[in-house]
């Protein structure tokens, strides 16, 4: 109600009454947010005698700096071929290790191998990597038949 000191609601009589007002609107409240996709697909159900389980994993990264470009080491050229099959026998990363080899370029051509096996059995490959990455250019060459520049 609007009052002045000393002024009952009457002395304004152009002024709407509260009783006169329209009754206001609820609030309007805004959508709720979508809800979001699952992170990851939900495992479908699992054949017989299959289940899924926890495995702690080691992960070994060498990189180095191969001579030639991209296009020779692509992954169905011989090239791609014979490096993965020399870093496997130089690694012993054999089942169940998988040895995976990206190439690409950054100036020069750069091949990275990551080896992940489980950690019961990282041994040997935390051994072999340290070797590799101890070796010079010219033996990581010989190492691996391949023309190692860095």
């Amino acid at each position: 109600r609007l009052h002045a000191e000393g002024a009952s609601p009457q002395s304004f009589p152009n002024l709407p009454q509260p009783s006169m007002l329209p009754p206001l609107p609820p609030p309007v409240l805004p959508p709720p947010p979508p809800s979001l996709p699952p992170l990851f697909p939900p495992f479908s159900l699992l054949p017989a005698g299959v289940s899924v389980v926890d495995v702690s994993l080691t992960v070994v990264k060498l990189a180095f700096t191969v001579s030639g470009n991209v296009d020779d080491y692509a992954p169905d050229s011989q090239a791609y071929t014979n490096l993965k099959n020399r870093l496997r026998e130089s690694l012993h990363c054999y089942d169940p290790c998988h040895l995976m080899l990206t190439i690409e370029a950054a100036g020069s051509v750069i091949a990275t191998a990551k080896a992940t096996v489980p950690t019961e059995s990282a041994a040997v490959l935390i051994e072999r990597s340290s070797h590799l990455a101890s070796q010079n250019a010219t033996e990581l060459s010989t190492a691996l038949n391949a023309p190692v520049e860095s």
